[in-house]
């Protein structure tokens, strides 16, 4: 939804473009509110819609994590080859975790 000037209206992609159309013409809905995945870590919703901005930082851990925040239904709205970028690209994690697991014997 975004603001018009006869009050709110939601946005759609058309063939020619956007399109405006009344909120009051919509069919039953609820809000939403948009988080980013690194805010949304911890949390859980029962359906979450991913579009991503990619980048260096959209990444396997970034998807997973975003994945693994819906309770019963995940959509993603970017292109096969954004998702197959960022399954492709896994950082390995920079934590002292296994040092603190497993110190050096001294």
């Amino acid at each position: 939804m975004l603001p018009h000037e006869n009050g709110l209206a939601a946005w759609f992609a058309g063939a020619h473009g956007l399109r405006r159309l009344p909120l009051n013409r919509l069919p039953a809905h609820e809000t939403a509110f948009a988080i980013t995945v690194h805010k949304s870590q911890g949390s859980e919703y029962r359906d979450v819609w991913l579009l991503p901005a990619d980048g260096d930082d959209f990444t396997r851990a970034l998807l997973y994590t975003a994945i693994t925040r819906a309770t019963t239904a995940f959509s993603y709205w970017g292109s096969e080859e954004s998702f197959r970028r960022a399954l492709a690209r896994a950082h390995p994690r920079r934590s002292n975790l296994g040092s603190y697991l497993h110190p050096d014997p001294a």
